[in-house]
């Protein structure tokens, strides 16, 4: 929420859009993560679309939300930026 208030001025989540989340994304493209990471970042933003649909269902708040165009776009874009994938070791 810290990019959505800084970039948007919006400070309530039920207030997200899928323009928020794709920007977010695409600037971690930009930033040049590897593509796991952005990967992560969609994973955890479809089970926020999850959580926030069930949420609204269940308070009777009458939005749907659809993050899926703004991620979808975003995967296109690190797999277009040719991000790498980590190929280091993880032992310690």
């Amino acid at each position: 929420m810290a990019y959505i208030k800084e970039h948007f001025g919006e400070k309530n989540i039920e207030k997200l859009r899928c323009e928020h989340i794709q920007s977010f994304l695409l600037s971690k493209v930009s930033d040049g993560l590897s593509l796991s990471s952005v990967r992560q970042y969609c994973s955890a933003l479809e089970k926020l679309e999850t959580v926030l649909n069930m949420y609204s269902e269940r308070f009777g708040r009458g939005r749907v939300y659809d993050f899926s165009p703004g991620i979808k776009q975003a995967r296109v874009a690190a797999k277009e930026a040719g991000l790498s994938l980590f190929d280091g070791s993880r032992a310690y």
